[in-house]
């Protein structure tokens, strides 16, 4: 069996060419290429288990995702979630691969919202606001980035440690001006994405600007509620 880490699969796929391969997916499915059976949620007593399977007809491979997200306050973990995505033969059913989920995954929304900023979003759109400041966060803005001439970003948080310190992963990372965000900087985004597991609503009607385009891609559970 074949294992693939997160380090092998984010240096073996550009942004620019994950957005490509996921239209391309979005595509066949639209052409009913794609059995793709709703995910199933299991809630055990410390934790969510997401369970997502997927075939392309007349494939040599069928998938499954397995995500893991856990209540931090009830374990000792370095972080909240975890997956994976295993592959099988499609002929004989043998397992071939066990691949790095939380990085496919972090990739792959990345470029969904990067699809949606490619058609949806103004082309002279120059200012990002990203709420979140987890590894979902950071392919968000990658991938923002990938399809408009971004010049500025807005990083919010309510840690304030995580959003200075992902303002400068940032600013570092691309070269572009990145500041912690104020409430009456939403008003000058053209973007936002939101990559958190909020139930509460991250911000109100009234603090953005007509026409901003919006990704949110935070929620999974009809408890969770990131846009007002």
């Amino acid at each position: 069996m074949l294992l693939v880490s997160g380090k092998e699969i984010k240096s073996s796929v550009s942004m620019p060419e994950a957005i490509d391969c996921v239209a391309r997916g979005f595509s066949d499915f639209n052409d009913g290429l794609f059995h793709m059976p709703q995910r199933t949620i299991m809630d055990i007593e410390a934790a969510t288990v997401l369970t997502m399977p997927c075939y392309r007809k007349d494939g040599k491979y069928f998938v499954i995702k397995v995500v893991t997200v856990f209540d931090q306050s009830s374990i000792k973990k370095d972080k909240m979630v975890d997956s994976s995505v295993i592959v099988f033969d499609s002929k004989n059913g043998n397992l071939l691969a066990k691949l790095d989920g939380d990085s496919i995954t972090a990739i792959r929304t990345g470029a969904a919202s990067g699809i949606a900023t490619k058609y949806f979003s103004s082309p002279l759109s120059e200012v990002l606001a990203i709420f979140g400041t987890g590894v979902q966060a950071l392919t968000q803005v990658e991938a923002v980035i990938s399809c408009r001439p971004i010049k500025k970003v807005f990083v919010y948080s309510r840690n304030v440690k995580s959003a200075k310190r992902f303002s400068n992963y940032i600013h570092n990372l691309f070269s572009i001006d990145v500041m912690p965000g104020r409430v009456k900087d939403l008003k000058n985004a053209d973007v936002i994405c939101t990559a958190t597991p909020s139930e509460d609503s991250l911000f109100k009607l009234g603090a953005i600007k007509r026409g901003v385009h919006i990704n949110a891609i935070g929620s999974f559970k009809p408890s969770m509620k990131e846009i007002h």
